[in-house]
């Protein structure tokens, strides 16, 4: 297990910048990145798609900038939600669901050349998404497990799953 930690760490390929509140992402104002040889991801814990999907967009509205792909976390969505969509982009939404709370879609720009499939990992739900950019492939595995299930059982998974598909791309988790 800590060899696929280790090898993780160890293997960063790319720039990224974390902000506990969305309202702080300000654009890489503060570095000189060309945004149209990047991939951005907004990763947000939206608990309830349903109830907050309005601020959602209103968050998103205040940027100029249109993200690449946007990761949302426990959807708490079933079969008698309404219709996930978001304009300019396609959208995953998982299928296999643990309980009412858990769940994850993605967002991804109908720019890009992408595909998607469902990954089962003890106790999570995850989305992997194929993403084709820059003459390379990036694999961006998004995940939702709850706090409540066992952390060892899926970090086991998780090392399992990564070991058989070394050398494919490049990966993010999410």
């Amino acid at each position: 297990m800590d060899d696929c930690l280790d090898e993780i760490a160890n293997s960063r390929v790319v720039d990224a910048c974390v902000y506990e509140e969305v309202t702080d992402f300000n654009f890489f104002s503060d570095q000189n990145v060309d945004l149209r040889k990047s991939i951005t991801i907004l990763s947000l814990n939206i608990r309830s798609y349903n109830k907050n999907v309005d601020e959602l967009m209103i968050i998103l509205s205040r940027y100029s900038h249109k993200f690449d792909v946007i990761v949302l976390t426990e959807t708490w969505l079933d079969e008698n939600s309404a219709h996930v969509s978001m304009d300019g982009y396609v959208v995953f939404v998982n299928k296999l669901s643990k309980n009412q709370n858990d769940g994850v879609i993605v967002f991804v720009s109908e720019c890009l050349d992408v595909s998607s499939k469902e990954v089962k990992l003890h106790g999570a739900t995850c989305i992997k998404v194929d993403i084709t950019f820059g003459g390379g492939l990036l694999l961006l595995l998004s995940v939702y497990r709850s706090p409540s299930n066992d952390l060892e059982l899926f970090i086991d998974d998780l090392e399992s799953y990564l070991d058989g598909r070394r050398g494919v791309g490049s990966y993010c988790l999410v």
